[in-house]
């Protein structure tokens, strides 16, 4: 990586934490832990719902509390289901704590990367589980600082969320990269932005083209 970037702005799900098999491993347990039927159907509608939800948040059109809440119980909806959902966020959050995944070489590249550069997290997910993550996989000590979008008032993609970052980091733009595996989110923004911008692209996904970043990778220790 470039000596000119002192100040790295990584997202969180499935850049710094394997959300995708977390959210697997999670899901099955909460509808174990509730006594519902589940299967791959199932996965499937709710990361369909979740994909939807979460794009109209970053667009502005839900707030963060309708898809948290809401995503259950459209999927009970959906799968006729009788079940109350009003506790299935909380209860899903605490499973998710329990089944904290890395992606591959987060943790020695994060340690490597803080000894030189400010390491800071960013992203739009749940405020209340974002430093217990950090701490229970042991890569707390490496970052200054984490920005969530619903403390500081605005969401990824807006530019207003990175100027919020940058002025709280006291970092310079030309400065600073994005690392992250959301094109909508993390690469759109950063573009929104004038930022620099790395692709975590460990699946090999296509890129419509919608969002440029300035270099693509498939692997976190391509950071180093």
């Amino acid at each position: 990586m470039e000596a000119r970037f002192t100040t790295l702005l990584f997202d969180a799900d499935d850049t710094l934490f394997d959300t995708t098999r977390n959210e697997e491993q999670t899901l099955a347990a909460l509808f174990q832990e509730k006594g519902l039927p589940y299967d791959e159907t199932v996965l499937a509608r709710y990361r369909a719902i979740s994909r939807e939800m979460w794009g109209a948040f970053e667009q502005g059109r839900l707030e963060k509390a309708q898809v948290q809440h809401g995503r259950f119980a459209r999927l009970a909806r959906e799968l006729g289901l009788s079940a109350d959902t009003s506790d299935f966020f909380p209860s899903f959050h605490r499973l998710s704590l329990e089944r904290l995944i890395l992606e591959p070489h987060a943790l020695e590249v994060c340690r490597e990367l803080a000894r030189t550069r400010r390491l800071y997290v960013i992203t739009n997910g749940t405020a209340a589980i974002q430093r217990p993550r950090l701490e229970r996989t042991g890569l707390a000590p490496f970052f200054t600082d984490v920005f969530v979008s619903e403390t500081l008032g605005v969401q990824k993609p807006q530019p207003a969320y990175f100027e919020r970052v940058l002025q709280a980091a006291s970092a310079q733009p030309a400065h600073t990269l994005v690392i992250g595996d959301s094109l909508t989110s993390d690469i759109a923004g950063a573009n929104r932005a004038g930022l620099h911008c790395w692709w975590y692209n460990r699946a090999g996904a296509a890129n419509p083209g919608t969002a440029t970043p300035d270099r693509e990778i498939h692997d976190l220790a391509e950071l180093l």
